[in-house]
């Protein structure tokens, strides 16, 4: 209790006019203990909005790009937005795989922007494989080249130099798989051997954490993580 020296925090009794305060090193000690969990539950609380903050940013981003499009087809595209937004996975994964760097603090920013990119990505996946699969609206087509562009737009400025060979293949092996998924699958038993072209499918998915990766690792980092 050396540490926490007795300070007057209170009055003990009044002498004529005059009080006396006293006080003990382990009413100080005390004190502070509770001033420090106060404080922790503050911080805690403040940390465990952040991602729904993110998420929220990411969310109306998203939506109002779309603002263009004639209403019928904006109605269609924010009820899907609603549908894929709720799997906050979707929008948070390089949030959280930034957590998991032990660097110093990534920008905000970018990871917001790597967030519109992964949600931009899944909804123009999602249409274009509704409509691969005959269960798709053909009217949703232009939203999804819109956000094709979008998702385009935000990789390549990051995807730069020997970088970009690594994201053109995981885009062009995407296509592939797609292309097929159309021929080997649809009204026949399909036959997907070792399972790549499923995973070849859903890497772009990766492409916020690798972002990350370009701007904190050196280049055989992020191809070993692709290996892996």
């Amino acid at each position: 209790m050396e540490k926490y020296k007795a300070k007057p925090y209170y009055i003990e009794s009044i002498q004529g006019t005059t009080p006396l305060y006293n006080g003990s090193s382990a009413l100080t000690a005390a004190l502070y203990i509770e001033k420090f969990s106060k404080s922790q539950s503050t911080q805690k609380k403040k940390r465990s909005r952040k991602p729904n903050i993110i998420h929220e940013k990411i969310v109306k981003k998203v939506k109002d790009m779309v603002e263009i499009f004639p209403k019928p087809i904006l109605n269609k595209t924010h009820k899907l937005l609603e549908k894929l937004s709720t799997d906050k996975q979707i929008t948070l994964l390089p949030y959280h795989f930034s957590k998991s760097l032990n660097k110093d603090k990534l920008s905000q920013k970018l990871i917001v922007s790597l967030g519109i990119a992964n949600l931009c990505g899944w909804l123009a996946y999602k249409i274009y494989d509704d409509i691969l699969d005959n269960e798709g609206n053909p009217e949703l087509l232009p939203v999804a080249t819109f956000y094709s562009r979008k998702v385009v737009e935000i990789y390549e400025k990051i995807f730069t130099g020997k970088y970009k060979e690594i994201y053109r293949k995981i885009m062009d092996d995407m296509d592939l798989a797609n292309a097929w998924e159309r021929l080997n699958t649809h009204n026949k038993i399909p036959n997907y051997k070792s399972y790549n072209v499923l995973a070849e499918k859903s890497l772009p998915h990766c492409l916020g954490p690798l972002a990350l990766l370009i701007t904190t690792s050196n280049y055989s980092d992020v191809k070993n993580t692709i290996k892996f």
